[in-house]
Protein backbone atom coordinates (compact mmCIF):
# COMPACT_ATOMS: atom_id res chain seq x y z
CA UNK A 1 0.00 0.00 0.00
CA UNK A 2 2.82 2.39 0.91
CA UNK A 3 4.61 1.70 -2.39
CA UNK A 4 1.40 2.36 -4.37
CA UNK A 5 0.94 5.64 -2.48
CA UNK A 6 4.53 6.70 -3.21
CA UNK A 7 4.07 5.86 -6.91
CA UNK A 8 0.82 7.82 -7.06
CA UNK A 9 2.62 10.88 -5.71
CA UNK A 10 5.15 10.89 -8.57
CA UNK A 11 4.12 13.41 -11.26
CA UNK A 12 3.01 11.77 -14.54
CA UNK A 13 5.78 13.34 -16.63
CA UNK A 14 8.40 12.00 -14.21
CA UNK A 15 6.85 8.53 -14.38
CA UNK A 16 6.88 8.69 -18.19
CA UNK A 17 10.56 9.65 -18.21
CA UNK A 18 11.39 6.81 -15.79
CA UNK A 19 9.56 4.28 -17.97
CA UNK A 20 11.37 5.58 -21.05
CA UNK A 21 14.75 5.19 -19.36
CA UNK A 22 13.88 1.66 -18.20
CA UNK A 23 12.80 0.71 -21.70
CA UNK A 24 16.02 2.07 -23.19
CA UNK A 25 18.10 0.30 -20.55
CA UNK A 26 16.39 -3.00 -21.40
CA UNK A 27 17.05 -2.54 -25.12
CA UNK A 28 20.68 -1.51 -24.59
CA UNK A 29 21.37 -4.36 -22.14
CA UNK A 30 21.01 -6.83 -25.03
CA UNK A 31 23.90 -5.18 -26.90
CA UNK A 32 27.40 -6.28 -25.91
CA UNK A 33 29.36 -3.25 -27.13
CA UNK A 34 28.22 0.31 -27.76
CA UNK A 35 30.75 2.42 -29.65
CA UNK A 36 30.24 6.16 -29.99
CA UNK A 37 31.74 7.87 -33.04
CA UNK A 38 32.25 11.61 -32.62
CA UNK A 39 34.15 14.63 -33.88
CA UNK A 40 34.81 18.10 -32.53
CA UNK A 41 33.36 19.65 -35.71
CA UNK A 42 31.55 18.70 -38.90
CA UNK A 43 33.04 17.94 -42.29
CA UNK A 44 35.61 15.34 -41.22
CA UNK A 45 33.81 12.31 -42.68
CA UNK A 46 32.55 11.05 -39.33
CA UNK A 47 29.37 9.42 -40.67
CA UNK A 48 31.26 7.68 -43.47
CA UNK A 49 33.74 6.33 -40.94
CA UNK A 50 30.93 5.17 -38.63
CA UNK A 51 29.09 3.32 -41.42
CA UNK A 52 32.19 1.52 -42.67
CA UNK A 53 33.34 0.63 -39.14
CA UNK A 54 29.93 -0.95 -38.54
CA UNK A 55 30.30 -3.00 -41.74
CA UNK A 56 33.74 -4.28 -40.76
CA UNK A 57 32.56 -5.09 -37.22
CA UNK A 58 29.65 -7.02 -38.75
CA UNK A 59 32.14 -9.33 -40.44
CA UNK A 60 33.01 -10.71 -37.01
CA UNK A 61 29.60 -10.54 -35.35
CA UNK A 62 26.25 -8.78 -35.48
CA UNK A 63 26.25 -4.98 -35.70
CA UNK A 64 23.83 -2.07 -35.83
CA UNK A 65 24.22 1.60 -36.70
CA UNK A 66 22.41 4.66 -35.30
CA UNK A 67 22.48 7.86 -37.39
CA UNK A 68 19.37 10.11 -37.42
CA UNK A 69 20.15 12.60 -40.17
CA UNK A 70 17.23 15.02 -39.87
CA UNK A 71 17.15 18.82 -40.12
CA UNK A 72 15.33 19.51 -36.87
CA UNK A 73 16.00 21.72 -33.89
CA UNK A 74 18.12 20.24 -31.10
CA UNK A 75 15.43 19.14 -28.58
CA UNK A 76 13.33 17.45 -31.27
CA UNK A 77 16.35 15.67 -32.75
CA UNK A 78 17.43 14.49 -29.29
CA UNK A 79 13.93 13.13 -28.67
CA UNK A 80 14.03 11.27 -32.00
CA UNK A 81 17.41 9.71 -31.19
CA UNK A 82 16.22 8.62 -27.75
CA UNK A 83 13.11 7.13 -29.32
CA UNK A 84 15.20 5.26 -31.88
CA UNK A 85 17.41 3.77 -29.15
CA UNK A 86 14.45 2.71 -26.99
CA UNK A 87 11.79 1.75 -29.56
CA UNK A 88 13.78 -0.05 -32.26
CA UNK A 89 13.96 -3.81 -31.76
CA UNK A 90 17.75 -4.05 -31.93
CA UNK A 91 17.76 -7.62 -30.67
CA UNK A 92 20.94 -9.29 -29.41
CA UNK A 93 23.80 -7.41 -31.04
CA UNK A 94 27.53 -7.72 -30.61
CA UNK A 95 28.11 -4.09 -31.64
CA UNK A 96 26.07 -0.91 -31.93
CA UNK A 97 27.86 2.02 -33.56
CA UNK A 98 26.31 5.34 -32.52
CA UNK A 99 27.10 8.25 -34.83
CA UNK A 100 26.76 11.37 -32.67
CA UNK A 101 25.87 14.74 -34.18
CA UNK A 102 29.08 16.74 -34.90
CA UNK A 103 30.47 19.19 -32.41
CA UNK A 104 30.42 19.30 -28.62
CA UNK A 105 27.21 21.25 -27.97
CA UNK A 106 24.20 20.34 -25.83
CA UNK A 107 22.76 18.11 -28.56
CA UNK A 108 25.49 15.42 -28.71
CA UNK A 109 26.03 15.84 -24.97
CA UNK A 110 22.40 14.92 -24.24
CA UNK A 111 22.54 11.89 -26.52
CA UNK A 112 25.79 10.62 -25.00
CA UNK A 113 24.37 10.94 -21.49
CA UNK A 114 21.61 8.50 -22.45
CA UNK A 115 24.23 5.77 -23.06
CA UNK A 116 26.15 5.64 -19.76
CA UNK A 117 27.41 2.09 -20.34
CA UNK A 118 29.03 2.79 -23.72
CA UNK A 119 32.45 1.20 -24.24
CA UNK A 120 33.81 4.60 -25.23
CA UNK A 121 34.21 7.07 -28.05
CA UNK A 122 36.15 6.94 -31.30
CA UNK A 123 37.26 10.44 -32.32
CA UNK A 124 37.42 11.18 -36.04
CA UNK A 125 39.64 14.05 -37.16
CA UNK A 126 41.65 15.19 -40.19
CA UNK A 127 45.41 15.39 -40.88
CA UNK A 128 45.78 19.18 -40.52
CA UNK A 129 47.55 20.66 -37.52
CA UNK A 130 44.26 22.19 -36.37
CA UNK A 131 43.13 18.65 -35.54
CA UNK A 132 44.87 19.03 -32.16
CA UNK A 133 42.27 21.63 -31.18
CA UNK A 134 39.55 19.38 -32.58
CA UNK A 135 40.64 16.39 -30.49
CA UNK A 136 40.99 18.54 -27.36
CA UNK A 137 37.33 19.52 -27.70
CA UNK A 138 36.39 15.86 -27.97
CA UNK A 139 38.39 14.99 -24.84
CA UNK A 140 36.60 17.70 -22.87
CA UNK A 141 33.29 16.38 -24.17
CA UNK A 142 34.09 12.77 -23.22
CA UNK A 143 35.15 13.81 -19.72
CA UNK A 144 31.89 15.74 -19.30
CA UNK A 145 29.88 12.56 -19.86
CA UNK A 146 32.43 10.30 -18.12
CA UNK A 147 33.15 8.36 -21.31
CA UNK A 148 36.45 6.72 -22.23
CA UNK A 149 38.12 7.58 -25.53
CA UNK A 150 38.93 4.39 -27.40
CA UNK A 151 41.18 6.10 -29.90
CA UNK A 152 41.67 8.63 -32.68
CA UNK A 153 41.16 8.02 -36.40
CA UNK A 154 42.83 10.29 -38.95
CA UNK A 155 40.46 10.49 -41.92
CA UNK A 156 41.24 11.92 -45.40
CA UNK A 157 44.88 11.10 -44.77
CA UNK A 158 46.59 11.21 -48.13
CA UNK A 159 45.20 10.33 -51.54
CA UNK A 160 46.10 7.12 -53.33
CA UNK A 161 45.75 7.53 -57.11
CA UNK A 162 43.59 4.67 -58.47
CA UNK A 163 45.54 4.78 -61.77
CA UNK A 164 49.19 4.87 -60.77
CA UNK A 165 49.00 4.01 -57.06
CA UNK A 166 51.02 7.09 -56.06
CA UNK A 167 50.09 8.71 -52.74
CA UNK A 168 49.66 12.49 -52.44
CA UNK A 169 49.18 14.30 -49.11
CA UNK A 170 46.38 16.65 -50.19
CA UNK A 171 45.43 17.63 -46.62
CA UNK A 172 48.82 16.77 -45.15
CA UNK A 173 49.40 13.57 -43.17
CA UNK A 174 49.96 12.95 -39.48
CA UNK A 175 48.04 15.73 -37.73
CA UNK A 176 45.60 13.32 -36.09
CA UNK A 177 48.36 10.97 -35.03
CA UNK A 178 50.40 13.83 -33.59
CA UNK A 179 47.36 15.07 -31.66
CA UNK A 180 46.73 11.59 -30.24
CA UNK A 181 50.37 11.26 -29.19
CA UNK A 182 50.50 14.70 -27.57
CA UNK A 183 47.27 14.08 -25.65
CA UNK A 184 48.14 10.52 -24.64
CA UNK A 185 45.40 8.84 -26.65
CA UNK A 186 45.57 5.61 -28.67
CA UNK A 187 45.98 6.21 -32.41
CA UNK A 188 43.84 3.70 -34.33
CA UNK A 189 45.01 4.50 -37.85
CA UNK A 190 44.74 6.57 -41.02
CA UNK A 191 42.13 6.33 -43.79
CA UNK A 192 43.25 7.64 -47.19
CA UNK A 193 41.02 9.59 -49.55
CA UNK A 194 39.41 7.54 -52.29
CA UNK A 195 36.89 8.96 -54.82
CA UNK A 196 34.97 5.70 -54.70
CA UNK A 197 34.04 6.37 -51.04
CA UNK A 198 31.93 9.33 -52.22
CA UNK A 199 30.37 7.31 -55.04
CA UNK A 200 29.49 4.48 -52.66
CA UNK A 201 28.03 6.91 -50.15
CA UNK A 202 25.77 8.48 -52.76
CA UNK A 203 24.63 5.03 -53.89
CA UNK A 204 24.10 3.77 -50.33
CA UNK A 205 26.72 1.06 -50.75
CA UNK A 206 29.37 0.78 -48.00
CA UNK A 207 32.85 1.28 -49.42
CA UNK A 208 34.46 -1.59 -47.53
CA UNK A 209 31.99 -4.04 -49.06
CA UNK A 210 32.22 -2.69 -52.60
CA UNK A 211 36.02 -2.40 -52.68
CA UNK A 212 37.35 -4.83 -50.05
CA UNK A 213 40.88 -4.90 -51.51
CA UNK A 214 41.38 -1.12 -51.60
CA UNK A 215 43.88 0.68 -49.36
CA UNK A 216 41.07 2.47 -47.53
CA UNK A 217 39.16 -0.77 -46.84
CA UNK A 218 42.34 -2.37 -45.51
CA UNK A 219 42.83 0.68 -43.29
CA UNK A 220 39.34 0.23 -41.83
CA UNK A 221 40.08 -3.41 -41.04
CA UNK A 222 43.36 -2.53 -39.33
CA UNK A 223 41.53 0.08 -37.27
CA UNK A 224 38.95 -2.49 -36.13
CA UNK A 225 41.76 -4.90 -35.18
CA UNK A 226 43.20 -2.21 -32.87
CA UNK A 227 39.75 -1.22 -31.61
CA UNK A 228 38.43 -4.62 -30.50
CA UNK A 229 40.96 -5.19 -27.66
CA UNK A 230 40.05 -1.79 -26.21
CA UNK A 231 36.37 -2.66 -25.76
CA UNK A 232 35.02 -3.48 -22.32
CA UNK A 233 34.70 -7.04 -21.09
CA UNK A 234 31.20 -8.24 -21.91
CA UNK A 235 28.72 -9.30 -19.25
CA UNK A 236 26.24 -12.17 -19.69
CA UNK A 237 23.15 -11.07 -21.54
CA UNK A 238 20.06 -10.69 -19.32
CA UNK A 239 17.29 -13.27 -19.45
CA UNK A 240 13.65 -13.29 -18.45
CA UNK A 241 10.63 -11.15 -19.44
CA UNK A 242 12.36 -7.78 -18.89
CA UNK A 243 15.07 -8.66 -21.41
CA UNK A 244 12.52 -9.00 -24.24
Amino acid sequence: MAEELETAQIPPHIMAAMRERMKMAQRMSRIKHKIVVMSGKGGVGKSTVAANLACVLAEGGTAGLVDTAVVWRGPLKIKALKQMLSDVEWGDLDYLVIDLPPGTSDEPLSVAQEIPDADGAVVVTTPQEVSLLDVRKSIAFARAVKMDILGVIENMSGFVCPHCGKETAIFKVGGGEAAAEELGLPFLGRIPLDPRIVIGGDAGKPFVLEHPDSAAAQAFREIVKKLRPRLKETKPRPTGPLAK
